[in-house]
């Protein structure tokens, strides 16, 4: 396996490559979640070379040049590396996924709406709102989580003084929340979310991006999972065995908490079904 290392100042954007070096033509950029830390990104995405998928772990904030808070994200460094991916070994990537959890769901799934290179957007536990930018865990930036070509995206405010879980439910029911336009991607589309994810209401957020998509008619290759026994570690996730921070970050998680063994079960089923999906893509 090779890794190939991207930095903000030469390649417009902060990565590295795993490659498999079984001359795959299928490539995924992947983000995590809101924790901010480079050592997930970089395990999941050797974990979808170590599967035959050559994998992209893009950081989109806390390292140098880069958003030192969750506001104002730049999807800039998205275009950036897919043009980057294009170009490596003389063309070998024919077609490029993206793979976000959590908050990274919301780069992955603005990404397949506006780079139409994006053929497969997968989103875990994902939200389906653009929000508010967040200058800590309990304080929001008054500005977007995202922009793109300098311009910020209308954003749906945030009310930080509740806990997570219900100020995401209560910005769902907000008469200004700002949907992700899921409908307008044009690559297949895998959206999984677990019942029981104490995190936020994730399989919410499946239904109503199922809801858009199915009043537009349009979008064929859609595909929405909620698993019932489900947390918010679902999905393909490197070993958290191997790897204590991830099973410390799994340890303090409600769901894993309660429902230790059938959230287990859930992730084990959830990565399946998306190595199933990523196959026939």
């Amino acid at each position: 396996m090779k890794i190939q290392e991207y930095n903000v100042s030469v390649d417009g954007f902060r990565g590295q490559l795993y490659d498999p070096e079984n001359k795959t033509d299928k490539v995924l950029i992947v983000f995590m979640g809101g924790e901010g830390k480079f050592i997930s990104a970089g395990l999941l995405a050797e974990k979808f070379a170590e599967n035959g998928y050559a994998a992209l772990a893009l950081y989109y904030w806390k390292g140098t040049n880069l958003p030192q808070c969750l506001s104002m994200v730049s999807l800039d460094m998205v275009e950036k590396a897919i043009v980057a991916l294009k170009k490596h070994n003389n063309g070998q990537f024919k077609k490029v996924a993206t793979y976000g959890i959590s908050m990274g769901s919301i780069l992955a799934l603005m990404s397949g709406v506006e780079f139409d290179e994006i053929s497969a957007v997968i989103a875990v536990s994902p939200t389906h709102i653009i929000p508010e930018g967040f200058q800590s865990k309990k304080s929001t930036s008054g500005e977007s989580f995202l922009k793109y070509q300098g311009k910020p995206y209308d954003y749906t405010p945030i009310d930080d003084t509740l806990p997570m879980y219900q100020y995401f439910a209560k910005a769902y029911k907000a008469k200004d929340m700002v949907a992700i336009p899921v409908e307008k991607i044009k690559g297949s589309l895998f959206l999984l979310a677990g019942a029981k994810d104490s995190s936020w209401p994730s399989s919410s957020a499946v239904n109503a991006m199922k809801q858009r998509i199915d009043e537009v008619e349009q979008h064929k290759e859609a595909y929405c999972k909620i698993y019932r026994n489900g947390g918010h570690f679902i999905g393909v996730m490197p070993d958290m065995r191997k790897y204590k921070r991830l099973n410390l970050m799994r340890l303090m998680s409600k769901d894993e908490l309660l429902h230790p063994k059938v959230s287990t079960q859930a992730r084990s089923q959830s990565e399946n079904d998306v190595f199933s999906f990523l196959k026939d893509w």
